[in-house]
C-alpha cells in the first residue's frame, strides 16, 4: 500500500509529527507538504492562509497525490498506533475511513483517510465550500448518506490541540476558529437548500 500524507506546516515541530507517522507504518509514504510562507519564507512550496482557509490548502495538495490512500493530516497530529495501515480493510474500493483523533472520536472525521477510488469520485479530501470549521461536518453527512464512511477505532491519533490543553492557542488556531460562524452558516444553508443532498446524489451516480 502506498499512502499520501498531506501536511500543511506552520509550526516548528513538523519533523516530529512526520517521524511519528513514519515509525508507525511499514507502508510506503508519499509526503506532500506546503509551508506557511510567513513562518518558513525560504521553503520551496509555500501557502498563505490569512483567512484561515486550510481546506483549500489540503485540497490543492491532494491534487498532487498518487497514493492508494490520501490522508490530510496536520502539524499537531501525531500517529500513535503501530502499523495503523494494517487496520485499513480495503483501499481498492471507494471508502472514507477515519480513526480516533482523541478529541472527536467517532463523532467527526476530522482527518479522513480517503481511498483513491473515493477521491476519484469526490475530487476533494474535504468539501471545498468551507475554509476550516464545519467541512468535516458535511463530510460526515455525505459519507453516511453514501455509505462511504467507516470509523476505525483501532487507529488512534494524538491531536495535540488547544481544546484538549495539549497546545497553546496560537495564531494558526485563532485563524481557524474565526471561520466557525461562517462555516456554520454555510453548512446550514447547504443542508436546508438541498445542495448537500445534490452532492450525495452526484456521488451515488458516480458509485453506480
Amino acid at each position: 500500500m502506498n499512502i499520501s500524507l498531506l501536511l500543511p506546516v506552520a509550526r516548528e515541530h513538523w519533523r516530529d509529527v512526520m517521524a511519528s507517522w513514519e515509525t508507525h507504518t511499514d507502508a510506503e509514504i508519499e509526503w506532500i507538504l506546503s509551508f506557511d510562507r510567513h513562518t518558513f519564507p525560504q521553503a520551496d512550496e509555500t501557502h498563505s492562509i490569512p483567512d484561515g482557509d486550510i481546506v483549500s490548502v489540503w485540497n490543492d495538495l491532494a491534487k498532487k497525490a498518487t497514493g492508494d490512500l490520501i490522508c490530510p493530516i496536520a502539524d499537531d497530529l501525531w500517529c500513535v498506533t503501530g502499523n495503523w495501515t494494517h487496520y485499513i480493510p480495503d483501499v481498492t474500493i471507494p471508502k472514507i475511513y477515519y480513526g480516533n483523533d482523541g478529541i472527536q472520536g467517532e463523532r467527526l472525521p476530522t482527518h479522513p483517510m480517503i481511498t483513491r477510488p473515493a477521491y476519484d469520485i469526490l475530487h476533494y479530501v474535504f468539501p471545498p465550500h468551507y475554509k476550516a470549521w464545519f467541512t468535516d461536518n458535511e463530510l460526515l453527512q455525505i459519507g453516511k448518506a453514501t455509505r462511504l464512511l467507516e470509523y476505525i477505532p483501532d487507529i488512534k491519533l494524538d491531536h495535540r490541540h488547544w481544546v484538549n490543553a495539549k497546545a497553546n492557542k496560537d495564531a494558526t488556531y485563532s485563524k481557524g476558529q474565526q471561520t466557525a460562524e461562517d462555516g456554520k452558516r454555510i453548512y446550514t444553508d447547504r443542508l436546508k437548500s438541498g445542495q448537500m443532498q445534490a452532492e450525495v446524489e452526484r456521488i451515488w451516480r458516480q458509485i453506480g
